[in-house]
């Protein structure tokens, strides 16, 4: 599992983007994934209006610590 997280974040660095690889963050943005959209689909809030949000990515990334 460690292995195929660290493939998933290798993949979606941008070219030339370097740095030590946080499976802890991978793991907070995963929750974060799916508290947000579980939140979304309780309260019967649009997907469409909620995933364009702005403050989307913002939520995604809450908790996660800096390099």
């Amino acid at each position: 599992a460690v292995n195929i997280a660290k493939v998933h974040i290798l993949r979606k660095r941008k070219p030339g983007q370097s740095g030590p690889i946080s499976i802890a963050n991978f793991k907070t943005a995963l929750f974060n994934r799916f508290w947000v959209n579980r939140i979304i689909s309780k309260l019967d809030i649009d997907p469409e209006f909620a995933l364009n949000h702005p403050n989307y990515q913002d939520l995604l990334e809450f908790g996660i610590r800096a390099a």
